[in-house]
């Protein structure tokens, strides 16, 4: 059944439809969804919030990182630390990333998606042992989940450590037997992000 993602604002709108938008992926029209209920309340946090995150999938850091700032200001948690934090290493300002990453773990350390976003920080930052010491932090808390694990695998292949990341994907294929050709295009995809922003650097 074809998903019906469009609206009519002259006939009315619900939050739920912003949230329905987001979760299609139709980033451009949660924006302007997000913008009408704005418009109607500017006091209006999850349109803020949602407006916030459409702007960091589409690559708007700068927009997002304001809107980021100002709900900071209002409510300091978690999920507002790492967004922007994600902002700041989408603009390649890894040091900001990384205070932001630091902040979010200060409110819950035991995020694991959160310890995983500090290893690729230190990682792109050149300091492979912190890469490290993180991705182990992230693999612990997750217990074992594939992405962490996946992560480390990949730091040693990119930092020309062969042994060590075969050493690694072999864990993982033992744990996950069922998953191999999604795992090699997972691993493809997240090598060449990682070696383009590491080529960049």
């Amino acid at each position: 059944m074809e998903k019906n993602t469009s609206f009519n604002f002259a006939n009315g709108y619900d939050e739920n439809q912003i949230i329905n938008l987001f979760k299609w992926g139709e980033y451009n029209k949660c924006l302007q969804l997000c913008d009408e209920f704005i418009s109607d309340n500017p006091t209006n946090k999850m349109a803020i919030e949602y407006k916030a995150i459409c702007l960091l999938k589409t690559g708007y850091y700068e927009k997002a990182i304001k809107i980021y700032n100002g709900l900071i200001e209002l409510d300091a948690n978690f999920t507002h630390y790492v967004f922007r934090g994600d902002c700041y290493y989408g603009l390649r300002i890894f040091d900001k990333a990384l205070a932001d990453f630091i902040k979010a773990l200060e409110i819950d350390s035991k995020a694991g998606s959160c310890w995983q976003r500090i290893a690729e920080t230190y990682f792109m930052m050149g300091n492979f042992t912190e890469a490290h010491v993180n991705i182990d932090r992230a693999i612990k808390i997750s217990n074992y989940l594939r992405d962490p694990w996946g992560f480390k695998a990949l730091f040693y292949k990119l930092e020309g450590k062969l042994d060590e990341a075969n050493k690694v994907f072999s864990e993982i294929r033992k744990k996950y037997p069922d998953d191999d050709l999604m795992l090699d295009q997972q691993f493809e995809i997240l090598y060449n992000s990682l070696n383009q922003n590491k080529s960049n650097n």
